[in-house]
């Protein structure tokens, strides 16, 4: 179970053709580095990344201002095939942090190679024009 924390947790939204369609939460990034991924709906994502691996029997509090989170995010990412932007909560109040367009430089791999390619799927790049 998570318990109050004085760590600053970052929340990242990762929006496909600009809408967020899972985030995660790095968390003991300065102890034991982990980050665990959810769903929309604050379902936790049987997948993390090999870097930070995920905690699947730590329950991580989730943002509870997560619908402005992604208000703000699906903004951003408005007319961008993948963006994942960065938010941090504190005393309740949303902070924003910054955007990639290459998450760990692009070279990240997750626990499951399977994820990549779901991931890929979900991005729909334009048609070229001649």
């Amino acid at each position: 179970m998570d318990t109050q924390t004085t760590e600053l947790r970052d929340y990242k939204l990762f929006c496909f053709n600009g809408k967020v369609k899972c985030f995660k939460i790095d968390f003991d990034r300065f102890i034991n580095h982990h980050a665990n991924y959810y769903d929309i709906n604050r379902n936790l994502l049987p997948f993390g990344e090999v870097a930070c691996p995920p905690c699947f029997d730590r329950k991580i509090e989730t943002p509870c201002n997560l619908q402005l989170m992604v208000d703000h995010a699906e903004k951003l990412a408005d007319g961008i095939p993948f963006v994942r932007v960065d938010f941090y909560e504190v005393d309740t109040k949303v902070y924003f942090g910054e955007t990639t367009f290459y998450p760990a430089a692009g070279f990240g791999c997750f626990t499951d190679e399977k994820c990549d390619y779901k991931l890929g799927k979900w991005i729909k790049l334009p048609k070229k024009k001649d």
